[in-house]
């Protein structure tokens, strides 16, 4: 499909509002992708082999630029995630949820957004585009996938805060923040980010 295809369906059906527009094409997804996915279908409950960059660029891009959630990472790192019985534990989020998710949070100009699930660094460096780096800081659990994210928004000339540390316990080193978004599961929200 590539960047000009996703844009378009995405377009279509509404997730991609015009107020993001101009991150989705200053930040491209493939920028934020490694270079081993796992394509999933968009309730996530189904992986596709293994996509690798160095083995078949074309499937890899094309995978990148189909609205589905791409797997980064199984079991915390612990598996490759070609075995049975693995779980997900980290992704690039499906582009529709992406964008739809951006568009509930409701941003204005000059609005300071804590991002709890850096995963990647795509949703933080789409946020870094629209509201500047300095409004924007995303927390990470796992210090090796905040890594990552860090030289993605590094190569995209984006420098949001990324902080390794339990999300639940929120950034109260930098609050108040005008939104709070969670780009990864949780029970119930801690009172931390309220």
């Amino acid at each position: 499909m590539g960047p000009a295809g996703l844009a378009s369906a995405l377009v279509a059906s509404g997730a991609l509002q015009d107020d993001w527009l101009a991150a989705y094409q200053a930040v491209p997804r493939d920028m934020f992708v490694p270079d081993r996915v796992w394509p999933g279908i968009a309730d996530g409950t189904r992986q596709h082999p293994v996509m690798d960059r160095a083995k078949d660029v074309d499937a890899w891009f094309a995978a990148v630029y189909s609205d589905i959630p791409l797997t980064t990472q199984w079991d915390d790192g612990s598996h490759t995630g070609d075995g049975v019985g693995e779980t997900p534990s980290s992704s690039s989020s499906q582009p529709h949820m992406v964008f739809s998710m951006l568009a509930d949070l409701g941003v204005e100009d000059g609005n300071r957004v804590l991002e709890i699930g850096t995963g990647t660094g795509w949703n933080s460096a789409l946020l870094a585009h629209r509201l500047g780096a300095e409004n924007v800081v995303s927390i990470e659990f796992d210090a090796e996938i905040a890594k990552e994210a860090r030289e993605n928004h590094r190569e995209a000339g984006l420098s949001p805060l990324v902080v390794v540390r339990d999300g639940r316990l929120g950034y109260p080193e930098g609050a108040p923040f005008d939104r709070v978004e969670a780009t990864c599961s949780i029970g119930e929200v801690p009172r931390s980010w309220i």
